[in-house]
């Protein structure tokens, strides 16, 4: 018991290193809000000064009051920026300038912003139509309906077309890839440590592959991923992380998507690191069911697993009382194993402890097991808030769309639909095959003639400056406007 004494302090002293370090960072990134704000920078010193002296009893103690700072801060608006420091760094040495007296260079760069967007929107148009086949009215339809979506989510129109090229080039249906695409969308905006839309795309689909949701009901991962985030030391992307990597296999050991994320955040409150725990929980999963070969052709750990599901049973059983199997030919869920085990797991001495997190996984990930066996009550109460989710997603997105932040993302939208309404694409598709073949007569003349009369050269001029808009966006988006800058 001195031992288990030791390891718990040590565990302990290690958790509130990570969480003094993590609350050192936001602070360090938010510091003028929360230093403008008495009653924030009070419960921030006060929080600092209780993790470093050790007050807090437990972990769970130390991650709960650090979760319930951040949920003070975001209510009292600190991560969102102030409109003057946006307006800062949105505009920048150029538009100052500009209001100086450059309007004609603004209204020149406003009209190359007007281009690039349509011809942005127009790729992104190209991508969706490579993977599907739809009429011409159908996708005239799904790019009106995408300007209205990209508003309501608060992305640019861009995004949102290319999110719904991305689903179904995975050989989804149009109706379906522009759900998904709105899901993934929604989980980038409302989940925190989602770095991209790439990773928000790539956590879903491995979600919904691994416990068979229907593309539908995808929305419902995220309204899970981010009530979770909001209620517990977790965020949503490392949440999704956890199910990424687990998601098959729990799936295949009974466990739904519930259980899972009530497994991996319980494991995640202590230790910190939605990897490793993703990982265990994979391990674990797979151990229980006797999945030695897989195991190590997944590079797993497979080290002093039970050599038959039926000893596995055996052992268990001898060392904590709970049976892992409901009758002779079915699992319980790896859920309820952990649960059973978890109610009486401090009446276990030791060695019996020992015994079930090797079995169960393994040598090198036993700590995870700890940290849910340990925390199971926390376990129970994290299945709950996740069975109870719907519309948290939305509902939280609805709040970021009224911050400055969200009006702005949804001025870019709109400003990329007005870009594509003045320019349609058709007609600069004209006008660049025009000018194309303008450059054919003049080349033409050249191989006549050897050099280019004195009559083309307006000619030249006119193309050489048609052609630098053409292929020099680089240039271009140095160039932006403050109306470009106002919707970035």
């Amino acid at each position: 018991m001195k031992t288990k004494r030791i390891l718990l302090t040590s565990k302990k002293m290690r958790a509130a290193d990570k969480i003094g370090n993590r609350l050192t960072t936001y602070f360090n990134q938010y510091e003028s809000q929360i230093s403008k704000n008495s009653n924030i920078y009070d419960q921030y010193r006060t929080l600092l000064a209780n993790v470093q002296s050790g007050s807090y009893q437990t972990v769970e103690d130390m991650n709960n009051a650090f979760a319930s700072f951040r949920t003070n801060a975001r209510k009292a608006g600190v991560e969102v920026e102030s409109f003057g420091s946006r307006m800062q760094q949105t505009f920048g040495v150029r538009v100052r300038s500009a209001l100086a007296g450059e309007g004609v260079w603004m209204m020149e760069s406003a009209l190359r912003d007007i281009v690039k967007n349509t011809i942005d929107v127009d790729t992104a148009m190209t991508e969706v139509k490579k993977v599907t086949s739809e009429t011409d009215s159908t996708y005239t339809k799904f790019l009106s309906d995408a300007s209205g979506r990209a508003q309501n989510l608060g992305a640019s129109l861009t995004e949102v077309v290319n999110a719904t090229a991305d689903y179904a080039r995975l050989g989804h249906s149009l109706e379906e890839a522009t759900g998904l695409a709105d899901s993934a969308i929604l989980y980038q905006n409302v989940g925190d440590d989602v770095a991209s839309i790439d990773d928000a795309t790539s956590s879903l689909i491995s979600t919904m592959q691994g416990f068979g949701i229907a593309a539908s009901d995808s929305m419902s991962i995220v309204d899970k991923f981010n009530n979770v985030s909001n209620n517990y030391a977790s965020s949503a992307g490392n949440i999704g992380e956890i199910v990424k990597r687990s998601a098959s296999a729990m799936a295949a050991a009974n466990n739904d998507i519930d259980e899972t994320i009530a497994l991996g955040v319980a494991a995640n409150t202590v230790v910190q690191d939605a990897d490793v725990v993703g990982t265990a929980l994979k391990t674990m999963s797979m151990r229980l069911r006797g999945s030695e070969t897989e195991l190590k052709s997944a590079g797993l750990d497979a080290e002093g697993m039970a050599s038959s599901v039926s000893t596995l049973r055996d052992e268990v059983k001898s060392l904590s009382g709970v049976d892992i199997m409901l009758d002779e030919d079915n699992f319980k869920s790896s859920y309820q194993i952990l649960m059973d085990i978890g109610k009486v797991w401090d009446n276990l001495q030791d060695v019996s402890q020992a015994n079930i997190l090797e079995l169960l996984f393994g040598k090198r990930q036993g700590n995870i097991g700890a940290a849910i066996l340990q925390n199971y009550e926390l376990a129970e109460e994290i299945l709950e808030t996740s069975r109870d989710s719907a519309g948290s997603a939305e509902a939280e997105n609805s709040k970021y769309l009224k911050s400055v932040q969200g009006h702005l993302d949804q001025l870019q939208a709109r400003w990329q639909a007005f870009s594509t309404s003045i320019v349609d694409s058709a007609g600069m598709k004209v006008f660049i095959d025009v000018a194309g073949g303008i450059v054919s007569v003049l080349n033409g003349l050249t191989d006549a003639f050897g050099s280019v009369t004195m009559a083309s050269l307006p000619f030249v001029g006119a193309m050489s400056k048609m052609g630098n808009l053409g292929k020099k966006y680089a240039l271009l988006q140095q160039g932006r406007t403050s109306c470009r800058m106002m919707v970035a």
